[in-house]
């Protein structure tokens, strides 16, 4: 029932947005230009929730392209790793996410500036202490984000990019990433 609550508006979104694009692409002159533009590493700095705190963040993303000259897409991969003290013991908390954004963005000269939301799919692991009886816990989330940042070329070839991105799942997260964006398929 939650899935078809998801796919419906989203097939729907599509179907509307597939009948006007005609239109767009014949008074723009500007054609989707879908496909792997560059690939990313990325580190962050991430608060997840009020239990674990401050914790490092690291992924992988592409950019994929536009669908118009403003609406862009990308999709990535991230993995973090927090603890925190219980009863005088460690317990551990681990996630690797697998996203997707659709963002708005703007290009200005060698600054392009978006703001974006997406869908993802959190892989949670819990990892209690060996001496506690209890089994660790694992858990696969849906989880809605939205980003904002901006892109600098500072080479042909090489973008950097900072994004401040929000998780909103049942361990919201709230990060600021740093990536190098190294472009793939441009002379």
């Amino acid at each position: 029932m939650r899935k078809s609550m998801i796919l419906l508006p989203l097939i729907l979104i599509i179907l509307i947005y597939g009948q006007g694009y005609n239109q767009y692409e014949q008074e723009s002159g500007f054609s989707p230009d879908i496909g792997m533009k560059a690939i990313a590493g990325k580190v962050a700095i991430l608060y997840v929730s009020s239990d674990y705190g401050i914790t490092p963040c690291f992924g992988i993303w592409a950019d994929l392209g536009h669908f118009t000259k403003e609406i862009g897409l990308d999709a990535g991969v991230e993995y973090w790793n927090a603890g925190r003290t219980e009863l005088e013991a460690t317990v551990q908390k681990s996630d690797i996410g697998i996203y997707a954004t659709i963002k708005y963005d703007v290009d200005i000269e060698k600054i392009r500036p978006f703001l974006g939301g997406g869908l993802g799919v959190n892989i949670y692991k819990k990892k209690y202490p060996d001496e506690w009886d209890r089994p660790d816990e694992k858990k696969n989330k849906l989880e809605l984000h939205i980003d904002m940042g901006a892109r600098y070329s500072i080479h042909p070839k090489i973008d950097l990019e900072g994004r401040f991105k929000a998780n909103f799942s049942d361990v919201s997260a709230y990060g600021l990433h740093i990536s190098a964006l190294f472009k793939v398929g441009e002379k």
